[in-house]
């Protein structure tokens, strides 16, 4: 018999790409994170709400208006001096230069100080003069609207008193009176606010879809099969979709379901024979198994069997999946009739398992019971005799072997088995992850024949592998379902 191994070639896969993103890959990230982005979108805008909120503060603004004129002395006739009040262009521009400069003197924020009672100036004073003249406008802010008005009461009346050290004795004549004001004069934008929240946390989990899409580094096509994992693509099943119907229908992925689509069975045949005719003499016994629960591994082992059964070939399905024996299962559910225990076998089986054949049909069942720990326990050697007294009695045999990825008994297995069937769930598992399952599998008495693209779909966020459906279809089913494998049940990168 070949006892070939896994190419050792194959080991040396190309490294996986860091960073690489692909549509299809940030369509899958919307549709599994949109409510991610909402979320962050929501939340932000009322953090920005609330922070911009407790920090708002209004502003209340008082001004007035007035002339500003200086103080000079006359001498009359008989010796009798006068004082006058007057403007001219000269003392306008010198004014305009020196007002703003009088406003912020220490001078006269500790007079306002001192008058309005408090420790520090508890708003602003600016001033504006109208170019050439003597005309200028004060404005007090402040954050209460009394306070903005005290404020600029207290700098006309002791601005005068400051003003006379630097441009002389002025004398402020009002043109408009100053009035309480109303209300703020800035409003608080909440909507603004909000909006760039929200539009912030949209942003924020864009990136995260986007880094989402670079990280599912992952089996996408039978091309990915062959260059990311240097290895042999046996075959590809479809995305099974279902047609609509108003009534309950029977939705088992199995190849004899009436309602499963042309493109499923098309490929099914496909895999079937590649499998055959890539058997070598005295090859009989096939493992097949995966890296991880949920790839549909044994959905794809029961369908194999039972379409090789159908032409008329006597085959021996084992479910060697101990701690998720689900075989016997998914064929009760999709064949009428049931089991029917074999009492007087050629063959001998031991007390823990179980021999079972459908009626009608060239197809047989093994099922252990009891220890999970069933092949770790068993002598090697033992183990290959009772297999291979199956030989003669069957043309071949087909083992469910659990996850390789998770458990030592497909390596057990491996090692008396004649090939390896791998089944790889399209864009489920990193790729590093099927390495090293398939690693953990090489070395074996077995030879690795390839490996079988399960689940592969079309259209958005599709890789190529287009089977035809058409718009009718909507309802879809992933192979596989859930595992018994504790905490590693859900170790998968979906």
């Amino acid at each position: 018999m070949d006892t070939a191994k896994i190419n050792p070639e194959n080991r040396g896969s190309e490294p996986e790409p860091f960073f690489s993103i692909r549509f299809g890959d940030v369509w899958r990230g919307v549709v599994k994170f949109w409510w991610v982005c909402l979320v962050l979108g929501i939340l932000f805008a009322g953090i920005l709400f609330y922070h911009s909120y407790i920090r708002f503060t209004p502003v209340y603004q008082c001004e007035a208006s007035f002339t500003v004129n200086t103080r000079e002395y006359m001498d009359l006739t008989g010796g009798v001096s006068s004082t006058a009040y007057y403007y001219n262009r000269v003392t306008a521009d010198m004014l305009s230069t020196t007002f703003p400069n009088i406003l912020q003197s220490d001078i006269l924020q500790e007079l306002i100080c001192r008058e309005l009672g408090t420790a520090a100036m508890p708003g602003t004073i600016t001033a504006s003069a109208l170019s050439g003249t003597n005309l200028f406008t004060l404005t007090a802010k402040a954050a209460d609207a009394q306070v903005a008005y005290d404020l600029l009461m207290a700098v006309i009346e002791n601005y005068p008193r400051v003003a006379e050290y630097v441009i002389g004795d002025t004398e402020l004549n009002m043109l408009s009176p100053p009035q309480v004001p109303a209300e703020p004069i800035n409003q608080y934008a909440y909507r603004a606010q909000v909006a760039k929240g929200f539009m912030a946390g949209l942003l924020v989990g864009c990136a995260w879809i986007l880094l989402y899409a670079t990280q599912r580094s992952t089996i996408r096509s039978r091309k990915d099969i062959r260059q990311l994992l240097r290895q042999n693509c046996v075959g590809t099943l479809p995305y099974v979709v279902f047609k609509k119907h108003r009534k309950e229908i029977n939705r088992t992925v199995f190849f004899e379901n009436q309602f499963i689509g042309n493109g499923f069975l098309e490929s099914l045949r496909g895999l079937r024979s590649s499998v055959l005719h890539g058997l070598q003499e005295n090859e009989k016994i096939i493992m097949i198994t995966s890296t991880a629960p949920g790839e549909g591994k044994t959905t794809v082992t029961v369908n194999l069997a039972a379409s090789i059964a159908a032409m008329h070939k006597n085959v021996l399905l084992i479910d060697a999946d101990l701690r998720n024996p689900s075989v016997k299962a998914r064929l009760e559910d999709s064949v009428e009739g049931g089991f029917i225990p074999v009492t007087e076998a050629e063959v001998y089986i031991p007390k823990h398992a179980v021999l079972e054949k459908l009626p009608g049909r060239s197809l047989s069942l093994i099922t252990f019971e009891g220890d999970k720990k069933l092949w770790s326990t068993l002598n090697h050697n033992w183990l290959q005799k009772w297999l291979n007294q199956f030989r003669n009695q069957f043309d071949y045999i087909i083992i469910d072997t659990p996850p390789c990825g998770i458990i030592t008994d497909p390596a057990i297995l491996a090692d008396v088995a004649d090939v390896i069937l791998y089944v790889v769930d399209q864009d489920a598992v990193r790729i590093s992850r099927i390495k090293n399952a398939i690693e953990s599998i090489s070395g074996k008495k077995a030879r690795f024949m390839g490996c079988i693209l399960n689940g592969a779909a079309s259209g958005i966020g599709g890789y190529g592998e287009n089977y035809g459906y058409s718009r009718y279809f909507h309802k879809y089913g992933r192979y596989g379902g859930h595992y018994g494998y504790g905490k590693y049940s859900s170790d998968q990168n979906a």
